[in-house]
């Protein structure tokens, strides 16, 4: 569950959640605190290439410093922030929930991260992991509020993602994506077919295809 408000996601059942919070000043390398008890700043910063959002959360790309919480590692945090960016709408999976205002993921009381924008020298090592995929450089514009099957498509700007080297070329996906807005039944041509949660398009058992995702404010 999201809330915008706030910048935070949380879990329904367990109230576990984390935030996210864009820095305001440079972050030096190396470790450092944040105020509040038993919280932890990793050493290495996780990388966002493309300008991203997560439901209503804009995140501009560069550098971000993760601060975790008793739980989850600093590792296993940049795994969920990486799965979150691939996320749609900004409903996750698994319960977590988003404080938009404070820009948290927690989870439990002692359960959490929140992330902040590095600025400054970029002489950082980084916490891996960024969206997988190949972003296409062209911004895909659905001119009204749309659907292909579940999945909700309102007008504006999308990205669109190659999902591995095997994929349709940027002008075939275009292409394919402005077929399948043809079909608002979901009943979509040939082996493809559509992974609600991440918006994606699969085809056959290789992994290839493409994902959109509604393009953050530039």
């Amino acid at each position: 569950m999201v809330n915008a408000r706030t910048i935070t996601f949380k879990q329904r059942r367990t109230g576990a959640a984390f935030k996210l919070i864009r820095a305001g000043g440079s972050s030096g390398a190396g470790g450092g605190r944040h105020p509040g008890r038993g919280t932890k700043a990793c050493p290495d910063f996780f990388d966002v290439l493309h300008d991203d959002r997560i439901g209503k959360l804009s995140l501009p790309a560069g550098k971000y410093r993760i601060t975790v919480m008793k739980r989850p590692s600093c590792e296993r945090a940049a795994k969920l922030l990486a799965k979150f960016l691939q996320d749609y709408d900004g409903k996750l999976a698994g319960g977590w929930r988003l404080r938009l205002g404070t820009a948290s993921f927690s989870k439990r009381g002692d359960t959490g991260f929140r992330v902040k924008q590095k600025v400054g020298p970029d002489a950082d090592p980084q916490l891996g992991g960024q969206t997988p995929g190949i972003l296409c450089p062209a911004t895909f514009r659905v001119r009204h509020d749309d659907r292909i099957g579940r999945l909700k498509l309102p007008k504006g700007g999308y990205d669109v993602w190659r999902l591995n080297g095997r994929s349709p070329s940027c002008e075939q996906t275009t292409r394919l994506f402005a077929k399948f807005l043809e079909r608002p039944d979901g009943n979509l041509p040939g082996r493809w077919r559509l992974k609600l949660r991440s918006a994606s398009f699969v085809r056959g058992g290789s992994g290839e295809g493409f994902r959109v995702k509604q393009a953050a404010s530039r």
